[in-house]
């Protein structure tokens, strides 16, 4: 049997409203170690998006060093493998792969080639149990762009088919967005996503470790193979539901069963109240569940006829402070049949809302520019070009 603890999308390092969030990434990682303690897995796999930003500072860096280690001593034969995703730095999570080695840790963080060819040597991984017995591969696929390798997932099932031992289990895990996932956030780490079709992944795996996707979901028309772990922490406020990690155990050949584990945030991002009001009734409402609110990264959920009194900020601010909470911002519902909201009329609290692409789209729609399906691409492209890696 091989067994699998699934994890992606830590984005260590998050600061909502420019808060410090160590707390929260902090205690994630110590219910991390104690999963792993109890389950005493063959592999954690690490679906992409360690890092919130491609330069994370010292301080994050050394808080996941020193979580992985703490993990890997908790479970010494236990396999770890870390993909990068659109988040993370190939180039800089990969600079210590060799001595992460030494600790069982596998780190892959671009595609490389040789004469032209992929070399899909690197990316896959044999796993053991504590006995030292092959259990299953991993065939580990960090983020990149599909008009970079159109033919990457066909050529890889080809090399496996011909290099592994096909009667174990095959398990794949890459950071991309599959056509047809349920994404319930409109912040812009998963906003203009490409989507790749789940055929083209392959038909050879028992397990598919996705990451990409804030949502823990198993996909449809998958045989309950291809599964997103989800973020372990809420990393907007629209992404108001559980959040796990998965435990996936293969038992032979086409032979799965997935459970999730629930991770606990000490520190969550909550929008108050759930039904949007005046700002006198939201504020009331604060007040109220003061008690329930303590420790809180706080959107407010206003209702207005035009735009906040000017002195609301202020207000907001004041009132967190003294139920030991954060502010972060407002979620701003305009009153139906009132002013219209339009692309010239977005308040700064909405306007730090936006994503880059929602700036881009504003600005077209206003100068009359036609965005069609390619320019979208590119500009899609460009946002998430790392000029540090290219």
């Amino acid at each position: 049997m091989l067994k699998i603890l699934h994890t992606s999308d830590w984005h260590l390092g998050n600061q909502p409203s420019g808060y410090d969030r160590s707390v929260s990434e902090a205690y994630f990682l110590e219910q991390l170690k104690e999963i792993v303690e109890r389950e005493q897995p063959d592999c954690m796999i690490v679906s992409g998006d360690i890092y919130n930003l491609s330069s994370p500072s010292a301080a994050v860096q050394k808080m996941y060093t020193n979580a992985m280690l703490e993990i890997h001593n908790t479970c010494p034969n236990m396999t770890i493998i870390v993909i990068a995703g659109n988040h993370d730095s190939p180039s800089k999570l990969e600079i210590d792969s060799n001595l992460w080695s030494c600790f069982n840790v596998f780190v892959t963080g671009s595609i490389e080639k040789r004469n032209d060819t992929v070399d899909f040597k690197r990316h896959i991984i044999e796993i053991k149990n504590k006995n030292r017995e092959t259990v299953g591969y991993v065939a580990a696929i960090p983020y990149f762009y599909i008009r970079n390798y159109p033919n990457l997932f066909e050529n890889l099932e080809e090399y496996i088919k011909s290099t592994v031992d096909l009667r174990l289990p095959i398990v794949l895990t890459c950071h991309l967005a599959v056509s047809g996932s349920e994404i319930r956030s409109n912040n812009p780490h998963v906003a203009d996503m490409e989507f790749f079709p789940l055929e083209m992944l392959g038909e050879i795996y028992d397990y598919i470790a996705l990451g990409h996707i804030h949502l823990p979901q198993t996909l449809k028309n998958s045989n309950a193979k291809a599964r997103y772990s989800g973020s372990p922490l809420s990393i907007s406020f629209n992404e108001n539901y559980p959040h796990s990690v998965t435990v996936a155990e293969i038992s032979g050949k086409n032979s799965l069963n997935t459970r999730t584990i629930d991770i606990k945030d000490n520190m969550p991002l909550i929008t108050v109240p759930k039904e949007s009001g005046s700002i006198e009734e939201v504020f009331q409402y604060a007040e109220t569940h003061k008690d329930s609110l303590k420790n809180c990264f706080i959107r407010f959920n206003v209702k207005v006829k035009d735009f906040l009194p000017s002195n609301s900020k202020e207000k907001a601010i004041e009132l967190c402070e003294s139920i030991g909470a954060y502010f972060c911002t407002f979620n701003i519902e305009r009153k139906s049949n009132d002013v219209q909201k339009n692309d010239k009329t977005v308040t700064v609290e909405e306007f730090k809302q936006m994503s880059v692409m929602d700036v881009a789209r504003s600005y077209m729609r206003n100068q009359n520019i036609n965005a069609d399906d390619d320019l979208i691409r590119m500009l899609s492209y460009a946002i998430n070009f790392n000029q540090d890696d290219n």
